[in-house]
């Protein structure tokens, strides 16, 4: 197994079943922040909207295209977080 990132987690906000804030340091991320909110959206429905901030290390940062890596690939695991959440909550 080998090891592809360590995470400080730090959460700084909770509304029970609603909301969270998190800020965290990551080995390659000297901060991540990350909010997430779900909204009732009508009968047995809801949102669930993600904001994330974050800003890579110094080393990682002067690399050309780094940031935008970083950003896709954020990204793509969001996607497939949402899926997921969608795929299990779906009860049509």
């Amino acid at each position: 197994m080998i090891p592809v990132d360590y995470d400080d987690l730090c959460l700084v906000e909770l509304e029970q079943g609603r909301r969270f804030l998190e800020r965290s340091q990551t080995l390659i991320f000297s901060t991540w922040q990350h909010e997430r909110v779900i909204d009732a959206a009508g009968e047995g429905t809801c949102t669930v909207s993600d904001r994330l901030g974050f800003e890579l290390k110094r080393p990682l940062a002067a690399l050309p295209g780094a940031a935008r890596l970083a950003t896709a690939i954020v990204r793509l695991l969001f996607r497939h977080r949402h899926r997921r959440l969608a795929r299990h909550w779906d009860r049509s």
